[in-house]
């Protein structure tokens, strides 16, 4: 009933500008008063801090829940699905698993978020399930995805329009050299992290994405054929990979990505959507570099990881954009094409900086948020 309610054409076009209106609203507002205690009451700022981060969290999920119901709404009673060579199954193959994947990684944040603030003696044995239960659920998406792909994929290639001519082998073999990198990175500037996250470290890293998610859905500018320059969406994730070390930040990224491809699916193939989604933000745990840096502010130091972070997500796409969507250069040569129309990374990274800037040049705020 929610679905046929909402399938309809005008009142979705209704409801997503007010949303966002909204959502602009809401941070606007938090922004002013965590501005106002910072200068008035220097001394209640933390636990201001922490109220208004934890408002944010909530607004963030009933945002972002909404956002997805009316995203999905298209998806099941849409143009897209009126398109003669969209298959049905990506719904309940690939759609469903996510969101569900989504609902679980939230819920397991919230539970640990309580027990850490009741200091509660079993949060131990809470953290573990919830992290188990985290895990099964991506290993479910990705099994799913896989199932759907190996239905889909026609000889050596994937095809899913007369535009979509692509090279599968140079896909793969840029997916491999992308996962590479992220594991070599994680293990030869990280020897000493692990990915032994504690009660706060789910809490806040599901406070940190479900964040993330809300503020993508406000668009500051929206490309014709996919990507946009958001309101500093990729902030939340880099401030967490910045204060919790590069593994954890690249696996916050990893679930990050997983769920930014229910926004706007657009998979043609399986190394495309690995470039293009999982990948492209797993990269951004990469501003956990910055803290490696010695001798320089937090400010300085969270600057250089932000711009590593988003020029590596920058090359994901613009990876994906070379080897999958060479038909959308119209005649125009395919390299130059794929990094200009990416730029929209690197602006949406300039952003990301300045405001992060701003944000960790407060040592309340690094206190309290970063635990620096």
């Amino acid at each position: 009933m929610l679905f046929d309610l909402l399938s309809q054409t005008y009142l979705i076009d209704a409801i997503e500008p007010l949303l966002i209106y909204v959502g602009i609203a809401f941070f606007a507002i938090i922004v002013v008063i965590g501005v106002i205690c910072a200068l008035v009451s220097k001394e209640n700022f933390s636990y201001v801090l922490n109220k208004l981060l934890f408002a944010l969290f909530i607004f963030s999920l009933i945002m972002g829940g909404a956002f997805l119901v009316l995203k999905l709404s298209k998806k099941f009673d849409g143009e897209y699905l009126k398109d003669s060579y969209v298959d049905k199954s990506i719904i309940t193959l690939v759609l469903i698993p996510l969101v569900i994947t989504l609902f679980i990684t939230l819920c397991g944040a919230l539970i640990n978020y309580v027990a850490s603030q009741k200091n509660l003696k079993q949060k131990g044995i809470i953290k573990t399930a919830s992290l188990s239960v985290i895990a099964l659920s991506i290993v479910a998406s990705l099994v799913c995805m896989l199932v759907y792909f190996n239905a889909h994929i026609d000889g050596d290639g994937y095809y899913t329009g007369e535009s979509a001519y692509f090279n599968a082998p140079s896909l793969w073999i840029s997916a491999a050299l992308m996962i590479a990198t992220s594991f070599f990175l994680a293990f030869s500037l990280d020897r000493d992290g692990n990915l032994n996250f504690t009660p706060k470290d789910i809490s806040f890293a599901g406070e940190s994405i479900a964040t993330s998610l809300a503020l993508s859905y406000i668009r500051l500018f929206r490309l014709t054929n996919g990507g946009s320059i958001t309101l500093v969406s990729m902030l939340p994730v880099m401030l967490f990979a910045y204060s919790r070390g590069l593994k954890k930040g690249l696996f916050a990224g990893l679930i990050y990505g997983l769920l930014q491809s229910i926004q706007d699916p657009f998979i043609i193939h399986p190394a495309q959507f690995l470039l293009d989604y999982p990948l492209a933000f797993t990269m951004l745990g990469l501003a956990a570099v910055g803290a490696k840096l010695k001798k320089n502010k937090d400010n300085v130091k969270f600057a250089v990881g932000a711009a590593i972070a988003g020029v590596m997500r920058y090359i994901s796409h613009v990876l994906s954009g070379i080897f999958a969507f060479g038909a959308y250069a119209d005649g125009a040569n395919v390299f130059l094409f794929s990094v200009g129309y990416n730029s929209f990374v690197l602006i949406d990274t300039v952003l990301v900086i300045i405001a992060g800037v701003l944000l960790t040049s407060n040592a309340n705020f690094n206190k309290t948020v970063l635990k620096k």
